[in-house]
């Protein structure tokens, strides 16, 4: 029956790992993707199972049945998740209601959206947090065993999380969609219910009796006299390494991003090497653990060993990219599920022994805290508890205090020196200190502070210097910082003199003469389109130059709202560009999440732009309920604008970026930037250009000036890079799938092609060439001359674009290539960005030549 119990045990940690997961994703689409949102409710999650670990850890103590105990609290698990999906279907109209009478400046902001969430999350998470200290008091049954016990269900709890983040990270969610996720998780819940409730009616009596003096852990005499008081501080030392831990996860989380990725999977990859470690180590210790005759030498050599290959994992950074890179280049990777083991085996390299001691603690402190039968549920749920508390700790303050005045590199030091203080506390306090192996532990632990130190007096914070050490060393670093929403850095590149705005390693916005054609595209087409753009806003700060120009027109007053508020400080980095925006009376910046932003703030506006990162790393706002509240926010003549990559993404997936737009906006376009880039451009009402006012507008100075430096300030060439309309949008997305919060497909993408995807292409044109005549319709002329010279132009996009794929690095056929750029200048001799990529491939041309 045991096996059982514990297959069951193992169930419920994977559907716990799965309601964590999915409560979090559907919180943060109410309260925000700010690290202050986000570690909200992560903190109210743990927080739950801290209050219900020791809650429960007491009423154990006293029950003649925990399997019947264990059977209630699960069924309640399970229908107190059921009623989270009714609460959270409400709790946007609530939260919007606090917001406006609060505001986001007073100290009730923060408060409000902790308290939120703890009460949603209040009641599922306190009865999860009870089931580990009620399965002790199920399966402890004697003390000899205590630590083998403690350990294997805590391990088997473990495991089972790990395979429930390895089924929602990875399968579920994709499949499925999140409600249906977590209605399959309530279902579990309830099949473990009733077969633990069938289990207890064979239960005749309690499984505890009055313990014999057998079951009594011994206590040396020098025990007693010399460590009593100690040993009553354990539980307190365990709380300060759950502090450790959890600042471990975050930091080294901010670390791997620059190796395994930001995307969903890398996250979820992430998290199980963390379970992975902590479940292994666990059953690995439970054996010692009852054989040890001193368990507290034991934890503190842990403690101290934890310190030790935490900073052994600062010296390898610098191998994981060239682990990772052999792993790519050898063959090894022939589908997506290699190409995630290799993430798998880079992040291991990195945290699997300090993530295996960590697991390794939990059964050593339990054999040290529980010393009778009578107290095993009631001790277990107190350090659970401790344990959780501190980690909650170790996540807000590492995250939000430490992370930020320290950096990465440093923070990581500091909690190594932690446990390191830690470990020769504990080894002090145990009868091993004046041995031999004591003596030698002592000294390992100071022979780690030689490495603290090596990297304390390094003043290049170590990701910045690393990443541009990835690079072949043709970077220089311009600005780096290590804040609180990521590590961001401003890179030059020493052979072309382009600058990069990097991300966690990611560089997301270029000064190349192709990507700031993107962003005046992003700005110019939606505000050219309106009437009268006065209130606009700007979702993504990056350079800043997309909200300078939007400040060009004449009555224009622009916000931008940006999660990461240490752009600002990297702006000056791109005045060239931007112009100083942030001084600009007609700018205002709001430090915030776009979309939070959105939903709650009562305000229209004339144009939305949106310039976010990839639909797979920011996929909140390419959804359909995003669009729709940013259709709250729009009036009759109002225009949205969205960038959409098409690298990175299957062709269907790109059809389902366009479906979920249309869906909300038909009336829409969908205009050309590059084979990688486009914009699309919907409003309320029907799209009808007038190329002469089109015309007139783009002629203001300081705009023309702006649409020259990228070639666009030919009226006839800008309007040549619409690529579709209305019914060729409808057309061209008919049969694909649209994408919401509670099933965001393209968030799980298995593309690995981050190049050229030229097959999106394919469709797009030839449904292009059908509606050419639509296209008419939408610009419109009555000079017949006018009209002419815009159908030569539509005409000229489709060699444009044959042009650009087949110059591109992926092919290098630039013969074939100068002769559709030579095509296509016949069509538009004035168009001046088609002579530049010419006269670009024509250098790599004759470049190849001379090879």
């Amino acid at each position: 029956m045991a096996f059982i119990v514990l297959l069951l045990f193992f169930i419920t940690g994977a559907v716990g790992l799965a309601f964590e997961v999915l409560w979090i994703r559907m919180l943060v689409n109410i309260f925000g993707t700010t690290v202050y949102a986000v570690s909200t409710v992560i903190s109210s999650f743990f927080a739950g199972l801290a209050l219900g670990s020791h809650l429960f850890g007491r009423v154990a103590e006293r029950t003649k049945n925990p399997l019947r105990l264990y059977a209630i609290l699960e069924f309640f698990v399970g229908m107190a998740a059921l009623m989270t999906l009714v609460v959270l279907t409400r709790m946007t109209g609530v939260w919007a209601t606090i917001y406006s009478l609060v505001g986001t400046g007073s100290i009730l902001y923060p408060i409000s959206r902790f308290a939120l969430c703890f009460v949603i999350l209040l009641v599922p998470t306190t009865l999860m947090g009870g089931t580990l200290p009620v399965l002790s008091k199920y399966f402890v049954r004697n003390m000899k065993t205590l630590g083998w016990n403690m350990g294997l269900i805590y391990s088997i709890n473990t495991f089972g999380a790990l395979v429930g983040c390895f089924l929602v990270g990875f399968i579920l969610i994709e499949a499925i969609g999140i409600r249906a996720t977590l209605l399959a998780g309530v279902t579990c819940n309830v099949f473990v219910a009733a077969c633990s409730l069938l289990l207890s009616l064979g239960q005749q009596q309690s499984i505890t009796a009055i313990p014999e003096a057998a079951d009594v852990l011994p206590i040396r005499e020098a025990e007693r006299e010399s460590h009593y008081q100690l040993l009553r501080l354990v539980p307190l030392a365990f709380a300060v390494s759950g502090f450790a831990s959890l600042s471990y996860e975050l930091l080294w989380t901010r670390i791997l991003v620059y190796f395994i990725g930001v995307q969903t999977h890398a996250y979820t990859i992430m998290l199980m090497t963390f379970l992975f470690g902590i479940a292994f180590g666990s059953i690995a210790f439970a054996r010692i653990s009852d054989r040890s005759k001193d368990n507290l030498f034991i934890f503190g050599m842990v403690e101290v060993l934890i310190g030790l290959f935490s900073i052994i994992g600062l010296f390898t950074i610098g191998r994981l990219s060239n682990i990772s890179d052999y792993l790519t280049s050898s063959g090894f990777i022939t589908s997506w599920w290699h190409y995630a083991g290799v993430k798998f085996i880079i992040s291991a390299i990195f945290m699997l022994l300090p993530t295996f001691l960590i697991g390794g603690t939990f059964p050593l402190v339990s054999k040290l805290v529980v010393k009778s039968l009578n107290q095993v549920s009631t001790s277990v749920g107190k350090i659970y508890a401790l344990n959780t508390v501190g980690g909650i700790f170790g996540s807000v303050l590492t995250g939000f205090i430490i992370l930020p005045l320290l950096g990465v590199k440093n923070s990581v030091l500091l909690v190594v020196s932690l446990n390191v203080v830690l470990g020769f506390l504990l080894i002090l306090g145990s009868s091993q200190r004046r041995s031999f192996p004591g003596l030698a532990a002592n000294m390992l632990g100071m022979l780690v502070f030689v490495p603290v130190f090596f990297f304390a007096t390094v003043d290049q914070p170590i990701l910045s210097e690393w990443n541009r050490q990835r690079r072949g060393g043709k970077y220089d670093v311009l600005y780096s910082k290590e804040g609180i929403e990521c590590t961001l850095s401003v890179l030059l590149n020493r052979i072309n003199g382009a600058r990069e705005l990097n991300i966690n390693g990611q560089s997301t916005a270029y000064t190349s003469y192709r990507d700031i054609q993107v962003h005046k595209m992003l700005v110019h087409v939606p505000m050219l389109l309106h009437p009268d753009p006065r209130e606009v806003l700007v979702v993504g700060f990056g350079m800043g130059c997309t909200s300078y120009e939007a400040t060009l027109y004449e009555n224009s007053h622009v916000t931008c709202v940006e999660l990461v508020k240490d752009e600002t400080e990297a702006a000056r980095f791109f005045e060239d560009l931007n112009k100083n925006v942030l001084e600009n009376p007609k700018f205002t910046f709001i430090h915030d999440d776009g979309r939070n932003y959105i939903q709650l703030k009562d305000r229209t506006y004339d144009v939305i732009s949106f310039n976010a990162i990839h639909p797979r790393l920011s996929p909140a706002l390419y959804t359909l309920e995003f669009y729709e509240m940013c259709r709250n926010r729009m009036g009759p003549d109002s225009l949205i604008c969205a960038w959409m990559p098409s690298n990175w993404l299957s062709v269907h997936e790109f059809q389902s970026l366009v479906k979920t737009f249309i869906s909300v906006f038909p009336e829409s376009t969908l205009w050309y930037c590059n084979p990688d880039h486009v914009v699309l451009v919907g409003g309320l009402n029907k799209t009808n250009i007038d190329f002469a006012e089109f015309s007139t507008k783009m002629r203001q100075p300081d705009i023309l000036e702006c649409l020259k430096a990228s070639n666009l300030d030919d009226p006839f060439s800008l309007a040549g890079t619409l690529v579709l309309g209305p019914r060729g949008l409808e057309r061209y997305s008919a049969g694909a799938r649209v994408v919401s919060d509670n099933h965001s497909q393209v968030e799980f993408s298995r593309c690995l092609d981050y190049g050229l995807n030229e097959a999106v292409w394919v469709p797009l044109l030839d449904i292009r060439q059908q509606y050419l005549g639509e296209l008419a319709q939408v610009i419109s002329t009555k000079d017949s001359a006018i009209r002419a010279t815009l159908h030569d132009n539509m005409k000229s996009l489709p060699l444009l674009v044959s042009a650009q794929i087949l110059s591109d690095p992926k092919y290098n056929k630039h013969r074939e290539a100068l002769e559709d750029y030579n095509k296509a200048l016949l069509l538009a001799p004035q168009n001046r960005n088609i002579a530049y990529w010419k006269d670009i491939s024509q250098f790599q041309f004759v470049s190849q030549q001379g090879d």
